[in-house]
């Protein structure tokens, strides 16, 4: 590449100069590569030293968020269990102690809650000794609580949803869940005790 120039003759005369020949009369004799990559190598190394503590810092504050995740993971369940255990206490069982009171024959025990859908599993079965020493049969019934509504868990059919081994499919979410009426809870849940 060449460059044109105009001289002190005029306008009309042009020299052409090449642009990549240098005019070391131009250049700074003070300029100092050596003081400029001395300095260079200052600094980075500083900024090595802050890189190692700085990415000291992050990894430390991804595992304080991990544990803050974690902790609000396990608050969240204990709501839902608390929450839980209210409508256990305050429906449930009284409930239960009136499905007592018209079978007496039969002992009740309860189980849970349990999962993350709160289930309580009630299980039933004939007071003192069984003839021939054979086990008392038993039912049961596996509350839960949905929408503000106790409802219980239908077992007769499962809508695999959710695949075996997962949280939902151990806390019984593959299968439905049928409300009890309000009206005539103990007729519905002697029909539902299987």
């Amino acid at each position: 590449m060449s460059a044109k120039k105009r001289t002190e003759e005029g306008a009309d005369s042009l020299e052409i100069m090449d642009a990549f020949v240098p005019d070391m009369t131009k250049a700074n004799s003070a300029f100092d590569m050596k003081a400029l990559v001395a300095e260079a190598v200052t600094k980075s190394q500083e900024s090595g030293k802050f890189k190692i503590a700085i990415a000291e810092r992050i990894k430390k504050a991804k595992e304080g968020i991990a544990r803050i995740q974690n902790m609000i993971g396990n608050l969240e369940l204990k709501s839902q269990q608390q929450s839980g255990l209210v409508w256990v206490n305050l429906v449930i069982r009284p409930l239960v102690a009136e499905l007592c009171n018209v079978l007496p024959g039969l002992k009740a025990e309860m189980i849970g809650p349990y999962g993350i859908g709160n289930d309580l599993t009630l299980t039933m079965y004939q007071r003192g000794p069984i003839p021939g020493g054979k086990r008392p049969e038993s039912r049961s019934i596996t509350f839960v609580t949905v929408d503000s509504q106790v409802s219980i868990r239908d077992f007769s059919e499962s809508s695999q949803e959710w695949a075996p081994g997962t949280r939902e499919a151990i806390s019984n979410f593959n299968f439905r869940t049928i409300p009890i009426p309000v009206d005539k809870p103990i007729e519905f849940l002697i029909e539902h005790l299987r």
